[in-house]
């Protein structure tokens, strides 16, 4: 049975920006069945969906800048971009919270995209970094705070375990807390250095990170890695081979 996995492309942003349909060719050739997305590299929905079939490739989701999920027409082009491409996520990848007052920002335009990309069948959500595991006054983290106040039904989590690490989050309990609703989970690597390395290569147990989204129902595992000792081909390389032996 093929294992299903996928890599969030802005790991091979290098080779993406060079040459991005051979780029994708060359992550299906490791094994990724699926891919996350960070830009279309000016594809056109149709020309997108070509590959992806060509290639045995599926859309889990994209990550979408919080501009176009906040402007209602850029939004809507989005939402038909990805039924095209079959992706059912549409992730905010990056605010900068820092207060109570931007998380009722954010929440406030989440639930808005929920609302509406669910009516076409899509999924919204947030990723999270380090930043988003600042306490306030009642000692829970902002990232709480914005899950509190967004639709558990029309708005995910996308965990990122590398950067609740670096913020001294435990990422597996953290998962727990949200079960399901942390729908994709990022696999990302962290050293004792706190550096993003190749996935066999860290402190954080991958398999016991699977085992637990598995528990809960989450199957939407998605590679990410922002630094190589090499090269970011061969890095994704690397944790290709590594998912296929613990999947």
């Amino acid at each position: 049975m093929r294992k299903e996995f996928a890599i969030q492309l802005y790991s091979v942003r290098d080779h993406m920006e060079k040459d991005y349909v051979g780029t994708l060719e060359k992550i299906a050739g490791m094994g990724y069945t699926a891919v996350e997305f960070a830009g279309f590299g000016g594809l056109s929905a149709a020309e997108m969906k070509g590959h992806l079939d060509r290639l045995g490739l599926t859309a889990y989701a994209t990550h979408t800048g919080f501009d176009l999920l906040s402007d209602d027409e850029k939004l809507k082009e989005q939402i038909e971009y990805h039924q095209v491409i079959g992706a059912k996520y549409m992730l905010c990848p990056w605010y900068e919270l820092k207060t109570m007052e931007d998380v009722h920002k954010v929440a406030e335009v989440l639930n808005h995209v929920g609302e509406v990309a669910g009516k076409a069948g899509i999924l919204t959500g947030y990723h999270n970094h380090g930043h988003e595991f600042q306490k306030v006054d009642d000692g829970a983290y902002l990232l709480d705070k914005l899950m509190e106040e967004t639709n558990p039904e029309t708005v995910k989590m996308e965990l990122d375990v590398f950067w609740a690490e670096h913020a001294g989050c435990a990422c597996i309990p953290f998962m727990k807390k949200y079960g399901s609703r942390c729908a994709l989970v990022h696999l990302k690597q962290i050293d004792a250095d706190k550096n993003s390395v190749d996935l066999p290569d860290g402190v954080i147990d991958m398999p016991a990170v699977v085992e637990t989204a598995r528990s809960f129902g989450t199957d939407k595992f998605i590679v990410e890695q922002e630094a190589y000792p090499v090269d970011s081909l061969i890095s994704a390389a690397v944790n290709a081979g590594y998912l296929k032996a613990i999947l």
